[in-house]
């Protein structure tokens, strides 16, 4: 029975190394494509140009000059008649305001007036040629009817004001031909309309053919016709797709801008996508935020992917501050080894079916080794294969996605589990030792991340438009198993129904009661703090991490750097102890920590290795001088035991 275990334990680990050159294929196959990805666009908004220049009484042109040399682009979103009428370039009217102010005295007579239509009086034809063209396409029920009266160009529609408010009338043409004469590209938003055809569709971005068009993205909350029945979804997504296609255009994607069918859109147009990133203008308005603006962009253009630093003016300011701002926006940005120039689509990359499966059979293998140490016995192989069998399965009826994130999933609960298991000695080792055990320690965990990157070896993980899931689960589970093993399953010869029953039986005290409350806060803090969406930290935190950032080139993580390292050192260093428990919690978190640093697929590998080096021997230093203070403060202690015990008495 012995031999036949250890056989299989033999052939795990053989399925867990070839998983390992699997995951190394594609993580080299991935960074071959980050590699030659290093730019990013920075664009300014079109439309604080033309506030800015109303306000100061300029033309266009000249607030444009002024940033031209240090961007890349303009970002043009589809204005509305509003906006042009915000602008003084349109004024408009009911019919009954009409009647009263404008016709007395008109070539057009007071009954020609519709008293429930809307009116809008243009000095400029081509201005009221393009909103009739825009609201008679893109509303189903627009009628529209453009007279010239009294000097002056008056569209009628029966749109209502909520309709008009919503509709956008064509993107700017000065705008397109300013950023052709000064070398810029445009990135366009599009806003929303309902007469949907590939016809309309193809018609609302035709104006920007010819254009250096660095994305085309959407403007409202849904992408038009995400938010119609399926079938004409299905028509929308596929002319979206052939229209900018034709453009030769890329998806442009908002971070942290959750709109309707972008991820469809974007899975479909994969790997012709691309990310904004910016800072709103409520942000822009506050001088503590605007200081780490650049650091900002900084972050999101190289370790996120971002590959639109979309930059705002700073409100309420002189103009050359906001010009100063672009500056030093495109110095950090370069400081980092981002090139600020037209961005390199990335090649398409899927993980294949072959790869596929080794990759999961490695992990199938990690949870078999794990079911051992858990005295699942003949149970952890069975379970193993049908986990191997049912992933296989999945695959070849094309749910590869679900296989990714299960996989994956199980990857990152297994590994860290499994070092901190197999290296965590019941007795102390040498100094030495022990940190030559840490780095085992890693390398094990690590094993989980090489899977990892090869399962998520994809654009949509890269492009950020699917994720990894279940990064909480994935923070909180590997400290469970850990502490749950060594606290009922270590002792072999003991039943572990016995040691849950006295658990359940025990007594509960004050004490422990509030004890336990304590914990259920620092785990309730710690799960705040994991994912894409954590608590928000304090300024001195921020002021720590761009330390960290400017001093060591990429920060390492606090979880692995200032608690996972030293307390991993400390469980080495002295052994296993019960009441060592609490501190071997925080060993697993900074192993968990390491090899959750790999989910984020749109960070470059090179990026989250460096982390990891940084959080290595950082917090091995740290360990090392915390252990240092602990000698000496037990040394002092032992010499002064008497004294003090004489002080308290």
């Amino acid at each position: 029975m012995q031999k036949k275990k250890n056989l299989n334990i033999l052939i795990a680990g053989i399925l867990i190394i070839i998983a390992l050159f699997a995951g190394f294929y594609m993580s080299f196959q991935r960074m071959a494509i980050e590699a030659d990805s290093h730019q990013s666009e920075i664009v300014m908004d079109w439309a604080q140009i033309t506030d800015r220049a109303q306000n100061e009484n300029v033309s266009n042109e000249e607030i444009l000059a002024a940033f031209a040399p240090h961007i890349t682009g303009i970002l043009v979103k589809e204005p509305t008649v509003y906006d042009l009428s915000n602008a003084g370039k349109a004024v408009i009217m009911g019919g009954d305001e009409l009647q009263l102010q404008v016709l007395q005295g008109s070539t057009l007579a007071p009954d020609e007036v519709k008293k429930n239509w809307r009116y809008i009086l243009f000095y400029d034809e081509a201005d009221a040629l393009r909103v009739m063209a825009g609201i008679v396409t893109k509303e189903k029920t627009a009628l529209a009817e453009l007279h010239y009266i009294d000097d002056c160009y008056m569209l009628a529609t029966n749109l209502t004001k909520n309709e008009l408010t919503g509709v956008g009338i064509g993107f700017d043409l000065e705008a397109i031909e300013l950023a052709q004469k000064y070398g810029l590209g445009i990135a366009a938003q599009v806003r929303k309309f309902d007469n949907l055809s590939p016809e309309n569709i193809m018609a609302s971005v035709k104006v920007l053919e010819g254009s250096r068009i660095i994305a085309i993205g959407f403007n409202d909350s849904a992408v038009p016709g995400a938010d119609l029945d399926t079938a004409t979804w299905v028509m929308c997504k596929e002319a979206w797709a052939n229209a900018l296609d034709s453009l030769n255009a890329p998806l442009m994607t908002v971070e942290f801008f959750n709109q309707k069918g972008i991820e469809s859109l974007a899975q479909l147009m994969s790997p012709n996508v691309v990310r904004l990133h910016s800072v709103s203008e409520a942000e822009m308005a506050k001088a503590e935020i605007v200081e780490g603006v650049p650091q900002r962009f900084q972050l999101a253009t190289s370790e996120r992917n971002i590959k639109i630093a979309f930059v705002r003016m700073i409100p309420n300011t002189l103009l050359d501050e906001s010009v100063e701002l672009v500056k030093d926006i495109r110095t950090e940005i370069e400081a980092k080894g981002t090139t600020v120039g037209a961005v390199n689509l990335p090649d398409k990359l899927q993980v294949p079916t072959v790869i596929m499966l080794l990759l999961i059979a490695g992990v199938c293998a990690g949870g078999y080794l794990l079911g051992l140490k858990f005295r699942f016995g003949k149970f952890a192989l069975i379970l193993a294969a049908l986990a191997f069998l049912g992933g296989a399965g999945l695959i070849f009826i094309g749910r590869v996605a679900l296989v990714q994130k299960l996989f994956t999933l199980c990857s990152v609960l297994i590994f860290p589990t499994l070092s901190i298991l197999i290296f965590q000695p019941e007795r102390g080792l040498s100094l030495g030792k022990a940190l030559l055990r840490i780095l085992y320690t890693c390398l094990f965990s690590l094993i989980g991340a090489v899977l990892m990157i090869g399962l998520l070896a994809d654009n949509l993980y890269m492009l950020k438009i699917d994720a990894f899931m279940g990064v909480k689960i994935a923070h909180l589970i590997p400290v469970l198993l850990v502490l749950g093993f060594w606290f009922f399953l270590k002792d072999q010869k003991s039943s572990p129904f016995k040691k849950i029953r006295n658990v359940l039986e025990y007594k509960v005290s004050i004490g422990f009661a509030l004890i336990a409350c304590a914990a259920m806060a620092v785990l309730a803090i710690y799960l705040s703090r994991t994912g894409n969406e954590s608590a928000a930290v304090s300024g001195a935190e921020k002021w720590l991490r761009l330390f960290l950032d400017d001093v060591l080139y990429v920060r390492p993580r606090t979880k692995e750097f200032l608690i996972g390292y030293p307390c991993l050192l400390f469980m080495y260093y002295y052994g296993y102890r019960d009441w060592f428990l609490p501190i071997m919690a925080f060993a697993v978190i900074g192993q968990v920590s390491l090899v959750n640093t790999y989910a984020h697929i749109h960070t470059p590998i090179v990026y989250s290795l460096l982390r990891s080096l940084n959080g290595l021997w950082l917090g091995i230093v740290i360990a090392l001088l915390l252990l240092g203070a602990l000698k000496i403060f037990i040394s002092l202690y032992e010499k002064n035991k008497q004294k003090l015990q004489q002080l308290f008495e």
